[in-house]
């Protein structure tokens, strides 16, 4: 997410409307990290939103669900923020902030923020733009004019500039195709082939200019910008586009066919079962010497703005790819060349360069041409390429003069207890180095090493699953009865909460393990919670809240709210915490549910079979307590919503 910290003047049509004001104690860095809070999190903070105390209940509880809903409508990770404007006075202000998008380059949104200031802090209004729920101003009907008023002029500033900026962008995008088409970038000489290439290229990088430079484009309502913008702007893609805006694929131009108008492009799709080589035909249009393709059928947008139908079917290919459809994967294989490598060290670095980047053609280019046969698979790759591998570390090696062995732990996210050890071969033929692109077991190495490198090896896979779990969670603290502490500051306990939400959202186990606490040798069921948790939050409609925490002597257990969209029931969870060492840490494996059916009740015997393995008899009686007291209070508030309703 960029934000501009940039205040421009107001336009000459909005100055005439707006009368001058006096600023008080304001910032305009008040809005952008605003902003910058709330693309970040995980959870609403219905905190820091200005809601009158006499609100009732229900109508709260409508203000949190539609804040959750409309959140990504205005705040999101990878859009771009400028704020604009801030009118008003040193009491109530309204921001103007324009948004815009990397992937939509006519893409461009103003919108409004209200602020309160209350006991010299700055709060935002929890509809955008207006000052109702506030309470700000009570009941006096001055100040509810002026706010009135405020809100008014604010959206005639905000229109001002809506008009102002789409125009300019519009104008701005389409001078930069007329610059492109007109050879800035040689597409004017090319032919077909290499436009096609030049396409391809845009759309593996996502430069929805580039790729509308290439195609039979006719302004700014025409279906085919609005199919290549619905289709680089969509959260998820579907259907071909999901191929061609993933660089996950290879490509290569097929010769033309006799007699037909038509292009073909030949795609190998390594993570596609169903249909890893696939053609698509292009057709195209010749204009003032330059070639512009048309979109195929597989690329254009339905009448619902959807791409989900538009599915591969050879049936639907011209008869001569039919035939050379099963050829595409080795044609494109045997066009990349062989990287010419003198050193095991080089060798391992290119490869691991590969997996980071996610680049299967740079990892081609280091396996021998021999091994490309026409079987040639890639097994091993895929270990390292699937979509829930968080992060790829050596955790072994052994260089030999014509052979190095590497083991690589593979993270897995978000089942970081599916964690994986991939051994890998480098050989030695010739005078170059190349990876053997066999997937070996352990087995399969105890059968090659000699016997000195074979010990060596043997000791390393004895403790290698131990050394990795202690490895994944290297800031854990492993839970020792005796040196437990009272938890004495329950403000602290919703801070952690929080600061481990937004650290699962990053998938960075080694990083959660700052706020955790273990049991003894309960890596793997630290490792399964953290993971449970984590899938729980990356559902979009998804809501955790923090209601209140309770203690029992050394233990705590923050009451946590959970909704799935508007039409769920609410789930009251129990996050343990745990004091040691004047730190407070969370117990991931003992989350207790408030029991309303069969399901959390088969989740909390699981918790309790943790808890009698863990050998915690010390702690039973304050655990047993502490939920104790947190099952009355969820019973208390679940009577009082009974009685409001």
């Amino acid at each position: 997410m960029k934000l501009l910290r940039i205040v421009t003047i107001l336009s000459v049509l909005a100055s005439r409307v707006i009368a001058e004001v006096v600023i008080g104690h304001w910032d305009d860095d008040i809005v952008l990290d605003f902003i910058e809070e709330r693309a970040a999190e995980q959870e609403v903070e219905i905190d820091e939103y200005l809601i009158a105390a006499n609100l009732q209940k229900s109508r709260k509880e409508w203000l949190i669900k539609r804040l959750e809903r409309k959140r990504s409508l205005y705040y999101s990770k990878d859009a771009e923020y400028e704020l604009l404007e801030s009118i008003g006075n040193d009491g109530a202000r309204v921001a103007v902030v324009a948004k815009t998008r990397p992937f939509d380059p006519f893409y461009e949104d103003v919108f409004l923020i209200a602020f309160c200031c209350v006991n010299d802090e700055w709060k935002a209004a929890p509809i955008p733009g207006v000052f109702t729920f506030t309470g700000y101003g009570g009941y006096q009907s001055d100040l509810i004019e002026n706010l009135a008023d405020l809100e008014k002029r604010a959206v005639v500033v905000r229109d001002a500039y809506l008009r102002d900026r789409q125009k300019r962008r519009f104008d701005q995008y389409e001078s930069q195709l007329s610059e492109m088409r007109e050879d800035a970038d040689g597409l004017l000489e090319a032919d077909r082939d290499d436009v096609l290439r030049y396409f391809i290229e845009a759309c593996k990088s996502r430069d929805i200019i580039r790729a509308l430079a290439c195609v039979d484009y006719g302004g700014a309502d025409d279906i085919v910008r609005r199919t290549l913008v619905s289709a680089f702007n969509s959260a998820e893609q579907s259907g071909m586009w999901k191929t061609l805006l993933d660089e996950q694929f290879l490509y290569t131009v097929l010769p033309q066919i006799e007699e037909s108008p038509i292009v073909s492009l030949g795609l190998y799709l390594p993570y596609e079962k169903r249909h890893p080589q696939q053609i698509l035909e292009f057709e195209f249009k010749q204009e003032g010497g330059a070639w512009y393709l048309k979109l195929p059928h597989l690329l254009e947008m339905s009448d619902t703005g959807s791409f989900s139908l538009n599915v591969f079917r050879a049936s639907n290919l011209h008869s001569a790819n039919q035939v050379r459809l099963l050829e595409v994967k080795q044609r494109i294989i045997e066009e990349i060349p062989m990287d010419q490598i003198k050193h095991a060290n080089e060798l391992i670095d290119k490869f691991e360069l590969a997996v980071r980047q996610q680049d299967v053609k740079g990892y081609l280019k280091l396996i021998d041409e021999q091994a490309r046969g026409e079987h040639f698979e890639l097994s091993l790759w895929t270990k390292f390429t699937d979509e829930n591998n968080q992060k790829v570390s050596r955790v072994y090696e052994d260089i030999g003069e014509r052979d190095t062995y590497v083991i690589y732990l593979v993270e897995n996210w978000p089942r970081p207890e599916r964690f994986s050890l991939v051994p890998v071969r480098f050989k030695k033929e010739n005078e170059f180095w190349s990876i053997d692109p066999e997937k070996y077991t352990e087995k399969d190495l105890e059968k090659l090493l000699e016997k000195e490198r074979l010990e060596r090896y043997s000791a390393f896979t004895e403790a290698s699953d131990q050394h990795v779990l202690k490895s994944l969670l290297p800031d854990a603290v492993v839970l020792d009865q005796d040196a437990l502490q009272a938890v004495k500051e329950i403000g602290v306990l919703r801070e952690l909460f929080r600061d481990y939400g937004r650290g699962l959202g990053s998938g960075a186990v080694e990083q959660l393990s700052k706020y955790v606490a273990i049991t003894e040798d309960g890596e793997l069921s630290a490792l399964r919670a953290i993971g449970a948790d984590a899938r729980g939050r990356q559902r979009d409609d998804s809501s955790f809240r923090w209601v209140k925490a309770v203690c029992s002597g050394e233990i705590a257990l923050g009451i946590v709210s959970l909704d799935y969209g508007e039409d769920s029931s609410t789930e009251y969870l129990f996050y343990p915490f745990v004091c040691v060492e004047d730190r407070v840490r969370l117990l991931p494996s003992l989350l207790y549910y408030y029991e309303h059916g069969r399901g959390q009740a088969l989740e909390n015997k699981k918790t309790m079979r943790l808890f009698e393995k863990a050998k915690l008899e010390g702690l039973e009686k304050e655990y047993f307590k502490a939920i104790e007291l947190a099952n009355t209070e969820v019973e208390r508030m679940l009577l009082k919503e009974k009685s409001n309703e």
